[in-house]
């Protein structure tokens, strides 16, 4: 009886409509709260799917795959632990370059009145915002008196840049002497002696933890795991869906692979241009530069912009602009031509 009567309830398409509507929210939520974890389960799955490749080429060498999983976890570790020691101290050298360079140039003296495009392009360059900058953060004072907007801008930059770098190295030589001390502790204990910031790091590098094991599992049991996935299909319908899924799957990794390709030979070319052309912060920008690759047409207006303002700080409107904007020209006209 109770059936025959919450039946028409349950067949109205407003209640139907409504149980989905819930149903969706109550996924969204549970997807934002899990949102570490998930990201973590995803990006494992993602590393998985492209080292797989890597992994079975070595094991038709007859290299087991727990093998050259294990080298290319090490691998990974040691280009992540690298990163603070070579990144941040060319961060410092090219604040230390930049700042004092821009000075400099400003004491000088003004540079000879041009003509033509240059001279277009350089009243539009002085059109630039930074004496309103200067003005608006107060950084006029006395020490910076007779200096112009452009040099106390690169200053300040150069200023901003070192203190955060030192900061972070500063943190990270305090850090890594508590852990070793914290090591034979208890969790209370931990909990007890260390600040925000290192419950913050040890929180990233438990989901490091989460990813790294994970992947690794998805790495030794990739074919099973795939296998598994095949037998969850119906017989029926397993020569279209595996036709699908395999043009599917050769478009992905065949776009992954181009993708991953010409970002690294971008980064290869905006590094070795903008270090050829003494512009500061050149790594950095280039390492930018090739993950913003894959945001198309954004990535590249947002790495030439950033470039051509560096540029114009450090060397003010000359020829090294014009050398960024070619190198940004042909990189790109490279990249049509692959």
């Amino acid at each position: 009886m109770t059936n025959e009567t919450l039946k028409p309830v349950f067949t109205n398409p407003w209640v139907r409509a409504a149980c989905v509507l819930v149903a969706i929210i109550l996924a969204v939520l549970l997807a934002y709260l899990l949102r570490p974890v998930l990201i973590a389960l995803f990006l494992a799955f993602l590393v998985a799917y492209v080292l797989n490749p890597i992994v079975d080429a070595f094991e038709r060498k007859r290299l087991p795959r727990a093998v050259t999983i294990v080298g290319l976890g090490i691998v990974g570790v040691l280009l992540v632990l690298s990163v603070p020691f070579l990144f941040i101290p060319n961060l410092i050298s090219e604040a230390d370059t930049l700042g004092p360079a821009a000075i400099q140039d400003a004491n000088v003296g003004a540079a000879p009145a041009q003509t033509g495009l240059i001279a277009r392009v350089d009243h539009w360059l002085n059109r630039l915002p930074l004496e309103q900058i200067v003005e608006r953060f107060g950084w006029r004072d006395e020490a910076h008196a007779g200096l112009s907007a452009r040099a106390i801008v690169a200053e300040k930059i150069s200023a901003f840049v070192k203190l955060h770098a030192n900061e972070f190295l500063n943190r990270l030589a305090q850090w890594l002497p508590a852990v070793g001390q914290s090591a034979g502790t208890t969790v209370g204990q931990i909990a007890a002696s260390v600040g925000r910031g290192t419950l913050n790091v040890l929180v990233f590098l438990g989901n490091l933890a989460i990813f790294a094991v994970v992947a690794g599992y998805l790495l030794k049991d990739f074919h099973h795991l795939i296998a598994g996935g095949k037998d969850l299909v119906p017989p029926r319908h397993r020569a279209a869906t595996f036709r699908i899924v395999g043009e599917v799957d050769l478009q992905v990794r065949s776009f992954l692979r181009g993708q991953l390709l010409v970002c690294l030979c971008l980064g290869l070319i905006y590094a070795v241009g903008l270090l050829s052309l003494r512009v500061p912060f050149a790594i950095p920008i280039a390492v930018f530069g090739m993950f913003a690759n894959l945001i198309p047409y954004v990535g590249l207006v947002t790495t030439l912009i950033i470039a051509g303002l560096m540029t114009v700080l450090r060397h003010e409107l000359d020829w090294h602009l014009v050398g960024v904007v070619l190198l940004f020209g042909a990189a790109q006209a490279w990249m049509a031509c692959c």
